[in-house]
């Protein structure tokens, strides 16, 4: 019986083997794109590590290095602040936040020989979308638009907050942004249903090389 999602599975998502899933997509994205892209580009994988919160991946207020308790019935008054003994604070143990790291794979699309940047090819991952993980990401994010490098942005997930626009994006369960240097501030957004193949996707290039469309992904999706 064939599969009812031609495109992505949506259950991988709640499974936890979204981890397995991203690096392999990352993967043979990259091998299906050095397979199309002219002579002078090549895809290389590379990765960011981000320490986030195990406990509350939402994020939390930023606490002081040092706390002294000081129990108020000891706090000497003014009158003996003069004294000549000295007040010593008593420490408490505290235990601090416990961190996890993260490693998150994407694609660098560069121009030799000078290895120039030209676009960033991103999969969304849960971290990406919520909490300090997604303020991390759109800080990165922003860096490249300022840059004016090619963005990429593929959204497989249904959880978690959406990419902003200013128009309401259309309705759909994944979505993919392609934000060109040359065109900002607008971007061409693909929108599309669970029991949707993967759209063909274009990549963009520097003027006047032609875009990579990424064709129908089937390369990409044979393997995953």
């Amino acid at each position: 019986m064939p599969s009812p999602f031609p495109g992505v599975d949506p259950y991988i998502e709640a499974s936890g083997r979204w981890l397995g899933f991203h690096n392999v997509f990352i993967t043979y994205l990259n091998e299906f794109l050095n397979q199309r892209l002219p002579e002078h580009y090549a895809a290389t994988v590379d990765e960011r590590i981000q320490l986030l919160d195990i406990s509350d991946l939402r994020g939390r207020d930023v606490l002081p290095d040092e706390a002294v308790i000081r129990d108020s019935a000891k706090v000497p008054s003014r009158a003996s602040a003069a004294d000549s003994s000295a007040a010593l604070a008593e420490p408490q143990t505290l235990t601090l936040p416990d961190y996890v790291e993260v490693h998150e794979a994407y694609i660098d699309v560069i121009d030799l020989p000078g290895r120039e940047l030209v676009t960033t090819l991103e999969v969304l991952s849960p971290t990406n979308k919520s909490g300090v993980g997604r303020g991390q990401y759109l800080a990165k994010r922003r860096a490249l638009l300022r840059r004016g490098i090619n963005l990429v942005e593929i959204d497989l997930l249904s959880a978690g907050e959406r990419l902003e626009t200013v128009e309401p994006l259309p309705p759909a369960d994944y979505y993919a942004f392609v934000s060109r240097g040359n065109r900002r501030p607008k971007c061409e957004v693909y929108a599309w249903g669970v029991r949707w193949p993967l759209p063909s996707i274009p990549v963009p290039l520097k003027a006047p090389d032609p875009r990579c469309a990424a064709g129908s992904w089937r390369g990409v999706r044979r393997h995953v």
